[in-house]
């Protein structure tokens, strides 16, 4: 029982440093180092089998003078049958740790790829004015994206909105708020600037002045105001990239409560420029 709990801990370990290392923690670790981990839990795994250990003593037995086959004391099945079990227990956990740890190194691999270059977030959107919902006065909000580094955004070019909606935030809700403002986008023909390293720029989205019904549908619950924001860029490299933001702004909320869409809140890789 106690080497099996050994055996368990050392798995469990290798996970999570594997998962931690995924993540993209130290980053000056080799990618491969994911599948050396993952074999080095498979071999310690595999010294405490029993199949493996009794058909290495089978191979092998060693006495004060000379080194002899084991099958000069047992019959050559049951050493035969042992030495199948053993390769069959190696071909089994060997095979799960190379292709888990494969699997690790290339998706390491891909997220490094992207952190290392130009990484635009966007930061927490501002309530100017307008929430609480007051009557006869526009919701403005200012959106701030920055640049994470280490490379310079090239292109660089982004937009915010502001969308009230007579949908409860659901998926589906959230969904058709982001194409109807991915087709404002898109007329929007910008060839963009660079944005450097720690460098921001904000812009302010404003809503049309409220009226009483609008301000009693908001405050009910019955009508969302939606966040919304884009930012398009591409690396040195040439590679494309995009910011997403999507934010409903919760009814009656002072102080200003924002829950997050369940889509449109990411950074994606969009394409190579030769492609």
């Amino acid at each position: 029982m106690h080497k099996y709990l050994l055996r368990i801990a050392a798995a469990i370990i290798s996970i999570c440093f594997g998962v931690y290392l995924a993540k993209g923690n130290l980053d000056w670790i080799p990618n491969w180092m994911l599948l050396v981990v993952a074999l080095s839990a498979g071999i310690y795994w595999l010294s405490f089998e029993p199949n493996v250990r009794e058909a290495c003593a089978d191979l092998w037995r060693r006495e004060p003078s000379r080194l002899v086959y084991s099958s000069d004391y047992e019959a050559p099945y049951r050493a035969r049958r042992r030495i199948k079990g053993a390769l069959f227990s190696s071909a089994v956990v060997l095979g799960i740790c190379v292709v888990t740890g494969t699997m690790a190194w290339v998706y390491r691999a891909h997220q490094l790829g992207i952190s290392s270059t130009a990484h635009v977030q966007f930061l927490r959107p501002e309530v100017q004015e307008g929430v609480p919902f007051t009557v006869n006065k526009p919701i403005s909000v200012n959106e701030t994206v920055i640049n994470k580094g280490p490379d310079v955004a090239h292109g660089f070019r982004f937009h915010v909105g502001l969308t009230i909606i007579e949908l409860p935030p659901t998926a589906e809700a959230e969904d058709r708020v982001w194409r109807d403002y991915i087709v404002v986008l898109r007329d929007i023909s910008d060839s963009g600037n660079d944005l450097g390293v720690d460098d921001h720029q904000w812009q302010t989205a404003v809503t049309p002045i409220l009226y009483n019904d609008e301000v009693d549908h908001l405050e009910s619950g019955r009508h969302h105001l939606y966040i919304t924001g884009i930012a398009r860029y591409r690396d040195s490299s040439g590679r494309d990239f995009e910011s997403e933001l999507c934010q409903y702004i919760q009814p009656s909320g002072n102080p200003v409560v924002r829950h997050n869409c369940q889509h449109h809140n990411r950074i994606a890789h969009l394409s190579d420029s030769g492609t």
